[in-house]
């Protein structure tokens, strides 16, 4: 049978939870974006903290990178292996330069069809990134 889905992107983190094998056969790992989660506190809620809170949420703040990039490095080891248990043939050196290849072919596309704009856009875009 074959899947429904041809590819997608998806985190890592995502791959190992919702059981995408269900609907498609492969993992490439691209490493094509690195997402940060920032820390964020509004203005209100941090003018309500006391002193002593705020220095708490000050030095989390501090450390919470460092924790998240420890646990995303975790994820990129544990995901793929639990991928293949799931049933992912997983392509762990995908050629990049091929994606990239593809995708300004769709640029291209956009660029005629919406314009000045779009092209300017995609000129500031990275094609590739090793």
């Amino acid at each position: 049978m074959r899947p429904a889905v041809d590819a997608q992107e998806k985190p890592l983190n995502i791959i190992g939870t919702a059981k995408p094998c269900e609907v498609q056969r492969y993992v490439s790992l691209t490493s094509h974006v690195y997402s940060a989660l920032p820390f964020l506190v509004s203005d209100i809620t941090w003018s309500k903290l006391p002193a002593d809170e705020r220095r708490i949420v000050a030095q989390a703040a501090k450390l919470s990178p460092l924790r998240e990039r420890q646990a995303a490095r975790e994820s990129r080891r544990a995901v793929p292996e639990d991928a293949g248990e799931q049933g992912h043939a997983i392509e762990k050196k995908p050629d990049r330069d091929k994606f990239a290849a593809v995708i300004m072919l769709v640029w291209a596309e956009h660029a005629k069809k919406y314009g000045a704009e779009a092209s300017r856009l995609i000129e500031v875009v990275p094609t590739s990134r090793h």
